[in-house]
Parts: C-alpha cells; structure tokens; sequence
C-alpha cells in the first residue's frame, strides 16, 4: 500500500463525520500483527486532527487505519502497537521545507503579492516574538503543511482564554481558515 492524497481524502471526509475533527494528518504506514491465523496486514495510518493548535485532552492515542477496502478507528488494543511502528515517520518535514521556503522570503524580502509578504510576515513573526509568547515550531510546520495540502490558509488567533487578565506575554494558536 502507498500514500496518496486520494487516501488522505478519504480518512478527512471519514475524521470530519462526527464534527470532533478537520482534518487527518498521514503518520506511516502499519503492519498489523497476524492474530487467529489471518495474514499481516498493511495499512495507512492517519492521526485525527483538531482545526487549530490548542491542547486537547482525549484519552489514548486515536488512529485512523486504511487498506484498499476498509477504514477505521485504531481500539484500545491496537493503539499504542501503532503509535510504536509510526514514530519512525517524519510528520513534520513538508511543514518544515514550507517555513524554510518562508524564511527565506522574509529574510530577502521576496515576494510575488503584497498579500504574500503580509501573510508570510504574520508567520515567521509569530516564530519570534519577544514579547509573546511564540508558536511552538512543531504545530507550525504541521499547519503549514496541512494548509498547503488542504489549500486552507492559516490564521494565528490570540488565545482569549489563556490572555485574560494579561498585558503582555499573550499567547497564540494557528487556526485554519
């Protein structure tokens, strides 16, 4: 089995049919382990994702698994034998090779649009800010990758809850749009 962005689709349209999820981020593939004498299977497995970066807390880690005639949601038993196969998959290195490409327009000042250097500008300061507190380098290259891929620009939204009360120092999450 391989990746495809048809695969992708499908375990996005499969996350967004309970309105918890936006997306399904692509983890690696899974080998699932023979059990009462089938064969081992291959799978695609995909991470269910929230629209923006804040900090959820939903239990044990969920999988979506998908071969060529079946999707479905990881069980108690199988979740961390899949979380222990896909560590080894980079999910964050398109994200990563966008912000490169971002940087170095910032830092050349590179642009095709006005509306590009702002909204390039508005990412790369949100990396670095002094007095905020700046986006976790992680959530950014997972957004910028899943913005591209969902042609979805993201939107970096001041956390209301956790500014209350707070003159500076504020923080902030990415949200897709």
């Amino acid at each position: 089995m391989r990746y495809s962005l048809d695969y992708n689709k499908q375990a996005d349209d499969f996350v967004r049919e309970d309105g918890l999820w936006e997306f399904a981020l692509y983890v690696g593939h899974f080998y699932g382990m023979p059990k009462d004498g089938e064969q081992t299977h291959d799978w695609l497995a995909f991470r269910p994702m929230h629209g923006d970066s804040r900090r959820y807390t939903e239990g044990l880690p969920i999988y979506v698994l998908i071969d060529e005639n079946e999707i479905r949601i990881t069980d108690v038993d199988d979740c961390f034998e899949v979380g222990e196969q896909i560590l080894k998959h980079d999910i964050y290195a398109k994200g990563r090779k966008i912000f490169k490409e971002y940087q170095r327009k910032f830092f050349d000042d590179d642009f095709a649009s006005p509306k590009e250097r702002d909204y390039i500008r508005g990412i790369i300061q949100a990396t670095m800010n002094w007095y905020e507190c700046p986006i976790e380098q992680n959530d950014l290259y997972l957004f910028l990758q899943e913005s591209k891929r969902l042609g979805r620009p993201i939107e970096i939204v001041p956390d209301e809850e956790e500014n209350r009360g707070k003159h500076d120092g504020w923080v902030y999450y990415l949200k897709l749009k």
